[in-house]
């Protein structure tokens, strides 16, 4: 009786160690997606030219757009948007990744040209969006007549 007690507490520690393990290897996932997230709207941030992109949730890479995988150890995680990071919650983990400069959660697809205080009241209005992975999602750099470039994402 003592010889199973041993081998089921030894088997109970055994299980422990190896979901702990893949709990660190899926929150590193977690992780490694937020910093590509991140690093991709800095690229497009550092760029003074218009552009039209997407980060997507399909296999394979195309030219100018981020394909990430859409699930971490068979499960969804969800996206929030900020005008200064991007936040990746999975399984009550969160993971952050800092703009090095804001940008727009909100899509400048307005009638007319946008004027300063149509921005700032859009950027109070809108602060944040979420959505669940596997939800594309659109980047663009848009040159604003007098106003310089501005980066906005959105849900398409």
């Amino acid at each position: 009786m003592a010889a199973l007690v041993a081998f089921t507490l030894i088997l109970a520690s055994v299980s422990s160690f190896f979901l702990l393990q893949r709990q660190n290897i899926e929150e590193k996932e977690l992780e490694r997606i937020t910093e590509r997230i991140a690093s991709f709207i800095n690229d497009v941030n550092s760029i003074n030219a218009e552009l039209e992109t997407s980060i997507t949730f399909t296999e394979g890479e195309s030219e100018g757009e981020l394909h990430i995988d859409g699930q971490i150890g068979g499960k969804s995680y969800s996206i929030t948007m900020t005008s200064g990071c991007v936040l990746l919650k999975w399984e009550g983990f969160v993971a952050k990744g800092d703009f090095l400069e804001k940008i727009h959660v909100w899509s400048p697809e307005i009638p007319g040209p946008l004027t300063q205080s149509q921005i700032d009241a859009a950027d109070r209005n809108i602060t944040s969006w979420e959505v669940v992975s596997g939800t594309d999602i659109r980047v663009v750099r848009e040159k604003i007549s007098g106003l310089g470039f501005h980066t906005f994402s959105f849900r398409p």
